[in-house]
């Protein structure tokens, strides 16, 4: 069964990217800088650790292009920042965690702010939706980038 963050690891394995192995070696690198806490685990599974979306914010911090999370569509020089293949993550519950995350389409709403390819709970697969908006915004990144 798929969950959010197997969208990013199928668009990076479409970029010819191993999310998996890059995120296991950046754990193996820098093991005190992911949440372990939340899991209470006391040793990184590379088969588990790139689907939670607490890790792989985290990792596209490290590794990737931090940009901005605010989303103005009256300002254009603000959408241009939101650019199709960015990774997107949410706090959709706004309660301090990160839950969600999404790839961002090439496929723009009438106020031109990106549709996000994304699973989620809702409808229950993956689906291109007119969504950014719709959750509080708590990462935006683009890959490589840094």
């Amino acid at each position: 069964k798929a969950i959010c963050t197997d969208i990013i690891a199928r668009a990076f394995t479409n970029a010819g990217y191993n999310l998996r192995m890059l995120v296991d070696k950046d754990i193996k690198g820098n093991f005190g800088e992911y949440p372990w806490e939340l899991w209470e685990v006391k040793a990184a599974d590379p088969n588990i650790d790139y689907r939670r979306p607490e890790n792989l914010i985290i990792f596209f911090q490290r590794n990737a292009k931090s940009l901005i999370i605010d989303i103005d569509p009256k300002k254009s020089k603000n959408l241009f920042q939101w650019l199709p293949g960015d990774i997107i993550f949410w706090d959709i519950n706004r309660n301090g965690s990160v839950d969600h995350c999404g790839v961002l389409s090439d496929r723009p709403n009438k106020e031109k702010i990106p549709y996000v390819i994304h699973n989620y709970i809702e409808p229950g697969y993956t689906v291109e939706e007119d969504v950014l908006q719709k959750w509080l915004v708590v990462g935006h990144f683009r890959f490589p980038g840094k």
